[in-house]
């Protein structure tokens, strides 16, 4: 392990202790350098955070979500407002990319509102109660299709949606194994595969069913605690639009014939400040700055309020349902 990443292992394992040092030092090795983001101090790393990129589906269309994750400062310095300096840097960074959303799994959901991450994806607690002996097995990499087809299918009922392909499962069921945990499966009585569950520390960090009342009555699982994404009752994911323009070019609008003006205001990402224009013609939208002085401004916002617009589905933008539950 090179010095700068022992320097970083200390740093995580100051503000993630739960975690075991082999997945830290996992975790750490799996992120690029050009995506881990640090500050020092009279030459001492003290904050750092780590841009993890993930492809989804917004609509039936590709759009690139970069996490936020493993955010720290170290025990001694917190207090300070250090840790800005590298989200900050990590959102302009995401902008000068394919980005067009930051996401999170926060520790507090207020905290992060002072950087204008919002409220994205909303989830209810459900209790495994057990009741048949399905038959379960755990995933190995051969599995990996199966993992696939069960989230694709478990997830269509959603607008807004992480993509997972064969090689993330794979990659998946190997992060798991790090610290004992694993993806168990549940086959029906036809032999047909159901249902998925990863296990990891015990808790359970992700799943996936075509069968919600079956799922609920597998012994194997009975008692363990699940995110249930089809209520809005709590905040799950936060996000932060990073790149408007891009946004913008989305078929994210009520009307698909819509000309409007929309000024938008970002005290990070000056990309971000300025009227977008987004116009409809011949079924083709396009989107672009101005710089006219006397155009008719048809909506103004900061880029919070456009994120609570965005992700509320009030006009003029598209009710969204979104399933975000890779806690990464």
């Amino acid at each position: 392990m090179s010095q700068n990443n022992e320097k970083l292992l200390a740093l995580y394992m100051d503000g993630f202790p739960s975690d075991s040092k082999e997945y830290a030092a996992y975790f750490i090795s799996s992120v690029p350098e050009n995506n881990i983001i640090t500050y020092e101090v009279d030459g001492k790393l003290v904050s750092a955070c780590y841009i993890v990129p993930k492809s989804a589906e917004l609509f039936g269309k590709n759009v690139q979500v970069d996490y936020l994750s493993a955010v720290s400062t170290l025990s001694e310095y917190r207090g300070r407002g250090l840790v800005a300096n590298v989200i900050n840097r990590a959102l302009r960074n995401m902008r000068t990319g394919q980005t067009v959303f930051a996401a999170l799994y926060p520790f507090d959901y207020n905290y992060y509102h002072r950087y204008d991450f919002v409220e994205a994806s909303y989830c209810g607690k459900m209790l495994i109660c057990g009741g048949k002996d399905y038959k379960v097995k755990k995933a190995e990499y051969g599995d990996v299709s199966v993992l696939k087809n069960i989230y694709e299918e478990f997830s269509k009922e959603f607008n807004f949606v992480e993509s997972y392909d064969e090689s993330y499962f794979e990659n998946y069921i190997k992060e798991l194994g790090i610290d004992g945990g694993g993806i168990y499966i549940a086959y029906d009585k036809l032999n047909k595969p159901f249902a998925f569950l990863a296990i990891d520390n015990g808790a359970v960090a992700k799943h996936a069913y075509l069968n919600y009342g079956a799922f609920k009555k597998i012994n194997y699982f009975k008692g363990m605690t699940c995110e249930n994404f089809s209520y809005r009752k709590s905040a799950f994911v936060q996000m932060r639009i990073v790149n408007v323009e891009k946004l913008f070019s989305y078929d994210v609008f009520r009307n698909k014939k819509m000309n409007f003006a929309i000024r938008v205001s970002d005290d990070v990402i000056d990309e971000n400040n300025g009227i977008f224009v987004i116009k409809t013609v011949g079924g083709v939208r396009k989107v672009y700055k101005s710089e006219e002085q006397n155009i008719r401004i048809d909506k103004s916002y900061d880029i919070k309020s456009l994120g609570e617009a965005f992700f509320c589905g009030k006009y003029p933008f598209k009710k969204l349902k979104t399933l975000f539950m890779d806690k990464y």
